[in-house]
């Protein structure tokens, strides 16, 4: 039986440009993680894949570090980067997939408001 989780993931999942309407509450990033301006932050769980949780997850304009968990990722709107632990830097525009691995230390660059679909183990 489907929930009404589940009808949302397989929209999500079957229609990115579809999360951009999906409302996600923010909260101001936590001032001993920002670097520059004032981001804000937010996620919202779409249900379960095998037990990996997916789900959107949103950054506004700023500059932040970070620590991360197990996920994949796809970006589906906005404009940034993220810098990782060996100080190699990757583009985040709409249709890049990249993965996280626990632990890593990251620095969150965002240009225009990035929002992400995320799978995390």
């Amino acid at each position: 039986m489907s929930t009404a989780a589940d009808l949302a993931l397989v929209r999500a999942l079957g229609n990115l440009e579809g999360l951009n309407d999906i409302e996600i509450d923010l909260e101001d990033a936590d001032a001993s993680v920002v670097i520059d301006g004032s981001p804000a932050t937010g996620s919202t769980a779409l249900g379960e894949v095998a037990g990996a949780e997916v789900g959107v997850w949103v950054m506004t304009p700023g500059s932040l570090r970070d620590v991360e968990a197990a996920e994949v990722s796809i970006v589906v709107a906005g404009h940034g980067s993220v810098e990782f632990d060996d100080r190699s830097v990757l583009e985040l525009v709409p249709g890049v997939v990249f993965r996280l691995t626990d632990g890593q230390h990251t620095i969150w660059r965002v240009s225009v408001a990035l929002r992400k679909l995320y799978i995390v183990a």
